[in-house]
């Protein structure tokens, strides 16, 4: 069974604040169709401050924050929502 490498949460927690993080998001960026990153978090993290310079070369990579887990569901909802569909 193949597995993947592909940056998440978990992953974005053990490689920073080393710039590895970072580089697997551009490496992937280019090839992603869509990227989607979600902080839960009330403060701005480090990764948040780092993505968001990457988010103004990326146009198809959203960021999005919220302050607690109840909320991820209605964000994923709308990162993911299908194009053209009005919420």
């Amino acid at each position: 069974m193949a597995t993947t490498s592909a940056p998440t949460a978990a992953t974005a927690a053990r490689c920073w604040p080393s710039r590895s993080c970072r580089w697997r998001a551009i490496t992937l960026l280019p090839l992603a169709r869509y990227y989607a990153y979600l902080q839960v978090a009330e403060e701005e993290q480090n990764l948040w401050q780092e993505y968001a310079q990457l988010q103004a070369a990326f146009a198809h990579f959203a960021m999005r924050k919220v302050a607690q887990a109840s909320d991820i569901y209605p964000v994923f909802r709308e990162l993911f929502r299908k194009e053209g569909v009005q919420t």
